[in-house]
């Protein structure tokens, strides 16, 4: 216990990566609180278009994160090979990749706003709203994808701070963006999605700013083309979407059996659900440091040192699960009157946040681990692991959705096992040599 609290090189180290890269993590959702925020004060309808449409958009974030990950892996291996140039190669056919994608998403979401979001919702007043949102987001998803390539590139220097800064510009110029064409110009919901995408681009505009002349710096030279780097990067993009698909897959399942038991358990979930996903950010600063350090250390062939660099990573895992698990019992009869004034919601997201407050040893083990293995490009194992969390999850939520007097507890049980079973897989995995084969694999 003494030595969990002792604070060596290395740690500050991972503190100096992880503590910007915290900022960087909690920007998205500043962005849809800044939305909601403004986009509230015009009314139930536009509120309601707007819950739709970034239901659209934020699936998209998940799914093409993507070239963020790989991004950061590939150019931390080169770069620990001592191969600059590689590295912002790879760099570049991020950036060719994220132009491509996101002009076709932007497209396809454009021409398909009214379909998306009537899959959703059939109130013709949202509906309305949420069409309007949705097809002028759409005009600023590549430059998001922009963005996300070059945040992979930086933090695989890695340079956390930069992207920092750069996000809290542009989350600075979206709100007063937003505020002018909303309210002074009077653009309705419209202008909170233009304020947006106004954002979007300058934070794009910025990055390629300080991205292009660093891979100048690292020898790139050349605009080229490489197809088969774009497909390296494609195929890590297969396993991030079964394992954000299944990822996804399971909180809706929690959500839906929630559902069944009974409206104010389903608003008391939906509090505990928001608090599990700040939580989970909170802990995943610390998956960029796994990224960045065991990718490097990795491509440099020193297993030993990448072997220490998880061994430190694990220590903050426990040290951050600590001080979750303790504020989280802490605020468990007090936070949800924050939220609501309904005793019953009140008592439902009580149970929830003890199960989630015992929920963040394993939680911070996984995310942790989940940066580790990412780091060493291991990202086939990674989609197993929440295929296999889901697996054994499913059968605890269809129980409730069965016998709904299984009450709230049982749904957030069911959450508990499949974060249990993703921090086991993990963890046996990273026990073991060969996750860090395959780093080779980086070519």
């Amino acid at each position: 216990m003494r030595r969990l609290w002792t604070i060596d090189s290395l740690d500050r180290r991972i503190l100096a990566i992880s503590v910007p890269a915290l900022g960087s993590l909690l920007v998205e959702p500043i962005y849809v609180l800044t939305d909601t925020a403004v986009v509230g004060q015009l009314g139930t309808a536009p509120l309601g278009g707007l819950a739709l449409a970034s239901t659209v958009l934020n699936t998209l974030v998940w799914v093409f994160n993507f070239l963020s990950y790989s991004t950061t892996v590939r150019v931390a291996v080169r770069r620990g090979r001592g191969d600059l140039a590689g590295g912002a190669a790879d760099a570049l056919q991020a950036l060719w990749l994220a132009v491509g994608i996101g002009i076709a998403v932007a497209l396809a979401v454009g021409i398909s706003a009214e379909w998306l979001i009537e899959l959703l919702g059939d109130d013709p007043a949202v509906i309305d709203q949420g069409v309007t949102y949705l097809q002028v987001s759409a005009i600023g998803i590549p430059f998001q994808m922009v963005a996300f390539a070059c945040i992979g590139y930086l933090f695989g220097l890695p340079d956390t701070k930069r992207p920092f800064f750069v996000l809290l510009f542009a989350t600075t110029a979206n709100l007063l963006l937003e505020l002018l064409l909303v309210f002074g110009l009077e653009w309705g919901i419209a202008g909170s999605a233009w304020g947006t995408v106004t954002a979007q681009l300058l934070s794009a505009l910025v990055f390629l700013w300080i991205v292009i002349p660093r891979l100048r710096a690292d020898g790139l030279h050349r605009l080229a083309v490489l197809p088969s780097v774009m497909w390296q990067v494609m195929k890590v993009g297969a396993h991030m979407v079964q394992r954000t698909g299944f990822l996804l897959a399971t909180l809706a399942l929690a959500t839906a059996a929630a559902a069944q038991v009974g409206t104010p358990e389903l608003a008391g979930h939906q509090i505990a659900a928001q608090i599990f996903l700040l939580l989970a950010i909170t802990v995943d600063m610390f998956k960029v440091s796994g990224q960045a350090l065991v990718g490097h250390a990795l491509g440099a062939r020193r297993n030993d040192e990448a072997r220490d660099v998880v061994h430190h990573l694990y220590g903050w895992a426990y040290r951050a699960a600590i001080v979750l698990t303790l504020a989280t019992l802490a605020v468990s009869s007090v936070l949800p009157w924050v939220f609501t004034d309904d005793p019953a919601v009140v008592d439902a997201a009580r149970v929830a946040l003890v199960v989630l407050a015992l929920m963040q040893l394993p939680g911070a083990l996984t995310f942790v681990t989940d940066g580790i293995l990412m780091g060493a490009n291991d990202f086939r194992n990674l989609r197993w692991s929440t295929t296999v969390s889901f697996v054994v999850s499913l059968p605890v939520f269809v129980a409730v959705m069965v016998q709904p007097s299984l009450g709230i507890l049982t749904v957030w049980l069911g959450v508990l096992v499949a974060i249990v079973a993703r921090a086991v897989k993990n963890h046996t995995r990273v026990q073991g040599d060969t996750w860090m084969l395959s780093a080779d694999s980086v070519t």
